[in-house]
């Protein structure tokens, strides 16, 4: 069965708009209104503005509005802001709930079953169901649900809450096989090394620019060609049209294009990279059977780092 593989679809496209404008489209709050503290304003799903899919199957209306996805399904939620890491989502199935015809342009509810798994943060969460509720901010783990962070290892609970808006999660009626004492004389682990990519990463953009338009539109084997078959037509476009001087508007533009590929899997291939003298760290990386996203980031954020020397600085040392 067909797959459907990085759609890189605009969250506000799911009520049909393109799927890929640059820059994107911003939701204005009416004049004379505030969006209270701690609060993402309508429209955001809770900071996230794109994802990526790939399923065995999906619906959907003639007006783009998704209705269900099945046969496997990896979701990962994607954000303009290169500090919030992406969200990757599994289940075997998932259901879209949408509002009254008119009453508004996302989703109020995704509904998800089957062996549900969502990494947010350092922290995954499995579980047999789950309940996101946008308008809430809350996503709900039902049947049997279990938590695992570098803070909390072991938690079985009857449900999980994770709230979205304060950034913190609820247990009701289970256990916590593990929980360290920071704070109470033990020594919390450093923070891991910075994946995503940020403006300021990219130390020389003239020569980055050139170098990825070069090899991306070459005939050899390259790692921009791959970076450019990775992308859609409209990115190319948007990533080979970029001036040698960008302005800040046209880096931040390359910066959200690039942290599109930081999450997909399928980056490495050994013949674009063959010659390139890779760190140890992606070596290992590249020597694992499975990686979390998190783990996938850092190695293809290694990648870039290998295909571009001097151009972007590199993430271990931070």
């Amino acid at each position: 069965m067909t797959r459907y593989i990085g759609l890189a679809v605009l969250l506000a496209a799911l009520c049909g708009w393109a799927a890929d404008r640059t820059p994107p489209v911003k939701q204005k709050t009416p004049a004379k209104q505030k969006t209270p503290a701690g609060e993402q304003p309508a429209g955001s799903l809770s900071g996230y503005t794109a994802m990526s899919v790939d399923a065995g199957y999906v619906a959907s209306s003639l007006t783009g509005k998704f209705e269900v996805m099945k046969d496997g399904v990896r979701i990962t939620l994607l954000s303009n802001d290169p500090a919030k890491k992406p969200l990757p989502i599994t289940a075997n199935e998932v259901h879209f709930v949408w509002p009254e015809k008119g009453a508004g342009n996302q989703p109020s509810r995704i509904l998800l079953q089957g062996k549900v798994v969502i990494e947010y943060s350092d922290t995954i969460v499995r579980a047999e169901k789950a309940d996101w509720d946008f308008e809430k901010g809350l996503l709900t783990f039902t049947g049997s649900p279990t938590v695992d962070s570098p803070e909390v290892q072991g938690l079985r609970g009857e449900k999980v809450v994770l709230n979205f808006k304060e950034d913190r999660f609820e247990m009701f009626g289970g256990t916590i096989k593990n929980y360290p004492l920071v704070g109470m004389g033990a020594v919390p682990e450093p923070p891991g090394p910075v994946t995503q990519l940020n403006v300021d990463d990219i130390t020389d953009w003239p020569a980055f620019l050139a170098a990825i338009k070069d090899q991306g539109q070459g005939e050899k084997p390259a790692p921009g060609k791959r970076i450019f078959a990775l992308l859609d037509g409209k990115a190319q476009k948007a990533l080979a049209d970029m001036p040698p001087n960008p302005t800040p508007q046209d880096k931040d533009n390359a910066v959200k294009l690039l942290n599109r590929v930081l999450v997909n899997p399928k980056l490495y291939t050994e013949d674009m990279w063959n010659g390139l003298k890779l760190p140890q760290a992606a070596t290992n990386l590249l020597d694992k059977s499975a990686r979390s996203v998190q783990e996938q980031m850092g190695l293809n954020r290694l990648l870039l780092e290998a295909a571009f020397p001097g151009m972007i600085a590199g993430s271990e040392a931070r």
